[in-house]
């Protein structure tokens, strides 16, 4: 029976790790996509000022935190799938930056936010339903943060188990 849910649990993670692959490699082909598209719009005259820079650096650093994010993730499967260990120092400290991550998108996105209206700039994602939204998704990314700082805890208390139950063994 333990090996059946042995098995089930690898081709899982065998699945997650193509599914991080297939994500990785459309958010590289984003950010090629998005130094043409910066660049038209900076001949256009469509990126002009502060809240514009801002934005589009805003949209950089999400995609950079969520490249990041992906590649922890990665590296955390890979313990699962060829050490058969994840409960290690590095996924712990892996967890926590994943979480230090999504605690920064929605300051990366507050500050973007402000300095629009700063600068005089109607900021239509603070108006009206986009306002709405823009606060749901700070908070789901506030939780998520907290929900991975949480796992990072339980990955410790569990690494500090196996090495309890090896030194007993």
């Amino acid at each position: 029976m333990r090996s059946t849910e042995s098995t089930e649990s690898t081709e899982s993670t065998k699945y997650l790790n193509v599914f991080l692959n297939l994500l990785m490699l459309i958010g590289i082909i984003g950010l090629f996509l998005f130094i043409p598209m910066i660049y038209s719009m900076i001949r256009t005259k469509e990126l002009e000022g502060v809240g514009s820079l801002l934005y589009v650096l805003s949209g950089f650093i999400s995609s950079i935190g969520s490249l990041a994010i992906i590649v922890m993730l990665k590296r955390v499967v890979r313990t699962i799938l060829f050490e058969r260990n994840p409960f290690v120092e590095g996924n712990i400290m892996r967890f926590k930056r994943m979480a230090y991550i999504f605690f920064a998108f929605p300051l990366v996105s507050t500050i973007y936010q402000l300095t629009l209206i700063a600068t005089g700039r109607r900021a239509l994602e603070a108006t009206g339903s986009l306002g709405a939204s823009l606060v749901s998704v700070f908070i789901s990314n506030i939780f998520i943060g907290c929900v991975v700082l949480v796992l990072a805890n339980v990955f410790r208390f569990a690494m500090e188990i196996k090495k309890d139950n090896d030194l007993t063994v």
